[in-house]
């Protein structure tokens, strides 16, 4: 017979314990919400805030192997925020895991759109889903179709001396001209302007 350690027992029972706990926490707004057909537009800074957990090396010392010292140890997930935490921004997201379990529920919608997809685009995509194997993302079962399709990128090599997707990118939003779009974008920094357009 197998000896079960704390450790075995956690690694097998804690994710269902979490997904039971998110389910009753969102209960009130289950009932309050369901029917009431709530679309979210996710930005892509949320994307980025919802990578909970990360892969880290944890070292468990030197060893001998043979004549040799090596260094041992293991890949593990390790949470992003220290469990005492108390920024602003780990407050925010907090609310996150009860955000996507009603989406998961269909409770509410979850949307983006095309521009907040294009600006995905130009960055490291580890920065939305995690760079290591066992990083954790709330989203990373959850589909976000776009509400107005995709932008229209123009690509190609480097002798034709192509804007680059980030300043094609401003340069559509720049294009939009509403009067909203307007008003929003004269008090934004430059490198905020996407913001406006969104």
């Amino acid at each position: 017979m197998r000896f079960l350690t704390l450790e075995h027992l956690r690694f097998k029972y804690m994710p269902r314990l979490a997904m039971f706990l998110t389910r009753q926490s969102v209960i009130n707004a289950r009932r309050k919400l369901r029917g009431k057909n709530i679309r979210v537009l996710v930005d892509t800074n949320i994307l980025g805030k919802a990578v909970t957990h990360e892969s880290a090396w944890i070292s468990t010392g030197s060893k001998k192997w043979g004549d040799r010292d090596v260094e041992t140890g293991h890949m593990a997930r390790i949470p992003v925020h220290a469990r005492d935490c108390d920024s602003k921004e780990y407050r925010s997201i907090k609310y996150l895991a009860g955000i996507v379990q009603l989406a998961r529920e269909g409770v509410l919608s979850l949307f983006s759109s095309a521009e907040l997809d294009a600006e995905q685009d130009y960055q490291p995509i580890g920065r939305y889903r995690g760079y290591g194997y066992f990083d954790f993302n709330l989203f990373k079962d959850i589909s976000i179709p776009s509400i107005d399709g995709y932008a229209q990128v123009t690509l190609g090599p480097s002798y034709l001396n192509l804007p680059s997707c980030q300043e094609q990118q401003h340069q559509r939003i720049r294009n939009y001209g509403a009067p909203l779009f307007e008003a929003i974008y004269s008090k934004l920094d430059h490198d905020d302007s996407n913001d406006a357009g969104i």
